[in-house]
């Protein structure tokens, strides 16, 4: 598999039939770390969003208040998973002058911690901080939809989600219920949880 995981293939099958499954882990880092510092720059600064409007001539006179941005300088983003690809994007986000927050089984080691500015905080205050969320984990039993419509009820309505990780990290139906209701402020999505297929909800949102 070209990537990290291979939650898309059946191990116990593979096992049996004697099939070696080999992942790419190291080669996905810095591309992966580029795509989410990428996509948060595109959705905070709305960048899809202005190039749609001017194709689409939905915009007839330019004026700053049409397309209101915010800026990365001061935002508290938060990482659930701070591996290879979680690092590399804490490194990337605090040349943008990001706060970093970040949540995993195990807090990092305090040498580790100041090089990437990074303070650990548990799941539900990470979440309640967050002006960016963007997680970096696997896909396994215990990570499928860790963020459902309770996690996300604790987010900012303000808040933006990246998503470069897998898409059944989180309820799609709930994310979506709360970009639909306005209940967070957008979301910035690369995967997807039953790729290829996109919920048209996803694709009608201009906040998506």
């Amino acid at each position: 598999n070209y990537g990290v995981g291979y939650d898309r293939i059946d191990a116990d099958v593979t096992k049996k039939q004697q099939i070696i499954i080999a992942n790419t882990p190291n080669a996905v880092t810095a591309p992966t770390a580029d795509l989410a510092l990428g996509l948060m720059l595109s959705l905070c600064k709305r960048i899809a969003v202005s190039d749609r409007a001017i194709r689409n001539k939905t915009i007839k006179t330019w004026f700053n208040s049409q397309l209101p941005s915010i800026s990365l300088k001061g935002k508290i983003l938060g990482i659930i998973g701070m591996g290879r690809i979680g690092k590399a994007v804490a490194e990337r986000a605090k040349v943008f002058g990001l706060k970093i927050i970040y949540f995993q089984r195990n807090a990092l080691d305090p040498a580790t911690e100041k090089k990437y500015q990074a303070t650990y905080l548990p799941l539900n205050d990470l979440l309640q901080q967050a002006d960016i969320l963007s997680p970096h984990i696997p896909l396994t039993p215990s990570t499928r939809h860790l963020i459902g419509a309770k996690e996300l009820a604790l987010l900012k309505p303000s808040a933006f989600i990246i998503n470069t990780a897998r898409g059944s990290v989180f309820d799609e139906a709930a994310l979506i219920e709360v970009l639909q209701k306005g209940k967070i402020a957008g979301a910035a999505l690369d995967v997807f949880d039953k790729e290829p297929t996109i919920p048209a909800a996803f694709l009608n949102m201009e906040n998506v």
